[in-house]
């Protein structure tokens, strides 16, 4: 049974500003996909962030990312691209990785505004990810702890499914710009949030018109495919895929 507690952990820490509320309460009145439907049934959402380290537990939004792919194709129409303002900034070996220096932190929305232009622009898609743990672990502590959001857990991750397309192929964990060069794919701008979430559309696609056909009939059998590869996969001690 659902208690009042279960209301309770998820409130924000501050009132929201009303436009923020309300796009709150819009996202949560979107369905959730129905991943029965086929990949070209689907609305996908895929998504990068840049943080101040790589520990998801502590990490902070600097910048995020994303574009849509509808009708198994780029979206190019539209995408969402905002900085964070940190509440420190980050280190100055941290800035050299991902090129937003201090200033342009300071620059930033704040949080809650930030992540509700993020929702406002995703809705209720499939997310997808590159090594996705490490952005849907990050963006669901931040959209809980500034807008009282439980974002889903559940994302598409086109490192594990390249793995599964391309079994024992590359260094043990390829990275975005192995699999860019694989497939011959420029990679101008990469390490910004946006870019490297149009690269990933661009890998995810690979996947869906290369994938068995058994792999990628329904939104519901890529999941089951991923987590298979997951399964099987050895990750050395310590390792956090998607950092």
């Amino acid at each position: 049974p659902v208690s009042l507690w279960s209301g309770w952990w998820r409130r924000p820490r501050t009132a929201l500003p009303e436009s923020v509320a309300a796009t709150v309460r819009s996202w949560e009145a979107m369905p959730a996909p129905d991943e029965r439907a086929r990949p070209a049934d689907t609305r996908f959402v895929v998504v990068d962030t840049e943080t101040t380290g790589l520990d998801p537990g502590r990490a902070e939004l600097l910048a995020i990312g994303a574009c849509a792919i509808v009708a198994e194709a780029i979206d190019l129409s539209s995408h969402c691209e905002v900085g964070v303002r940190p509440s420190a900034p980050s280190t100055k070996d941290n800035v050299l990785v991902h090129q937003i220096g201090h200033a342009r932190q300071a620059q930033g929305l704040p949080l809650d505004v930030a992540l509700s232009e993020w929702l406002a622009y995703c809705g209720r898609p499939v997310f997808v990810g590159f090594h996705a743990r490490f952005d849907a672990t990050v963006l669901a502590r931040h959209a809980r702890a500034s807008l009282g959001v439980a974002l889903p857990g559940r994302w598409l991750d086109v490192g594990l499914l390249l793995r599964a397309l391309f079994p024992g192929e590359g260094p043990a964990h390829p990275d975005l710009d192995y699999w860019a060069g694989r497939f011959a794919l420029p990679v101008d701008g990469r390490h910004g949030a946006l870019a490297d979430a149009y690269l990933t559309a661009a890998l995810f696609l690979v996947v869906l018109r290369a994938a068995p056909p058994r792999h990628v009939a329904t939104v519901s059998q890529l999941f089951s495919w991923q987590d298979a590869t997951r399964n099987q996969a050895a990750r050395p001690e310590g390792h956090f895929p998607g950092a």
